[in-house]
């Protein structure tokens, strides 16, 4: 089960302590917590319901050494009250934020989910699959181009108002970020600059409908490392190709030049002739960018 919680949020759900709850974690071994990429452990639904319950159980009489090898039904067979289930899916709510068109409910479970999950966890759990699901329910009809709107204008907010609490190190690298001529869609472009700047780099981000000379122009003047392109659907796979050549052109060969987004996967030809390298997720980018 995917994990959701920070160990605050996961003890105030619970009852308990967070003091408590990493004891029993040391000297009973009751969870295994899976680690964010930061490090921070994350606490699944189905490990909520289990630390409810060994509070229930102790609340009881029962002594935590006997029942913390219990598994959940075990607990429920010594009497305890089933556990009310925790909050439905964090994406969920958002999607039902969406269809009320309540733009401000939304933001602030994006918050919500930021403080107890992480900034990552948010981005690829929440923000990527809500941005796609945008789409497809534009497509089909369930949602109109208002959803699909307010989605992306939601997003805008919540990402560079985040980029804009995150300082990099004087000595950080540089990054140019953006979409090519034609690419009017630049939320995977913002996303991008976010991750690189949660990864401790200085970013340009230029927006969208970028000529590649002009993208090559700034990347020397930023004296830039990498420029990231994020291309969407649909796509002139020649255009963006022709694009990206004379991006390359433009700026020499030692700027390192990363094509990610929806359209990456048909531009193999293109990657090759510009000597720039796709990037299917940006799990991938912040692992590029990290050194890791």
């Amino acid at each position: 089960m995917e994990a959701q919680f920070s160990i605050k949020a996961a003890s105030k759900r619970a009852g308990l302590t967070t003091h408590t709850i990493r004891a029993w974690e040391r000297r009973y071994g009751i969870l295994s917590p899976v680690r964010s990429e930061t490090n921070r452990r994350l606490f699944s639904v189905e490990d909520v319901e289990r630390l409810t319950l060994l509070r229930q159980a102790t609340e009881q009489g029962h002594s935590i050494g006997n029942v913390a090898r219990l598994s959940n039904q075990e607990l429920l067979s010594l009497g305890l009250p089933a556990v009310a289930p925790t909050n439905r899916s964090l994406l969920d709510r958002c999607i039902d934020a969406v269809t009320r068109l309540d733009s401000q409910a939304l933001y602030q479970l994006l918050v919500s989910q930021t403080n107890e999950a992480g900034l990552n966890h948010t981005v690829d759990e929440i923000i990527v699959p809500l941005l796609r699901l945008s789409g497809t329910r534009w497509e089909d009809g369930s949602w109109t181009v208002a959803h699909e709107h307010l989605v992306a204008a939601c997003v805008r907010s919540f990402v560079e108002n985040a980029r804009s609490r995150i300082q990099p190190l004087p000595s950080a690298p540089r990054i140019v970020v953006c979409t090519l001529a034609d690419q009017m869609h630049e939320i995977g472009a913002l996303l991008v600059a976010l991750s690189a700047s949660m990864c401790g780099w200085h970013v340009a981000y230029l927006g969208a409908n970028m000529p590649a000379r002009d993208i090559g122009s700034a990347a020397v003047s930023f004296c830039a490392d990498v420029v990231a392109v994020s291309v969407s659907l649909p796509l002139s796979a020649d255009s963006a190709t022709r694009e990206l050549v004379k991006l390359r052109q433009s700026m020499g060969s030692k700027v390192r030049v990363i094509v990610g987004g929806q359209g990456a996967a048909i531009l193999a030809q293109g990657l090759s002739d510009a000597q720039a390298e796709a990037v299917p997720s940006l799990k991938d980018l912040r692992a590029i960018l990290s050194g890791s």
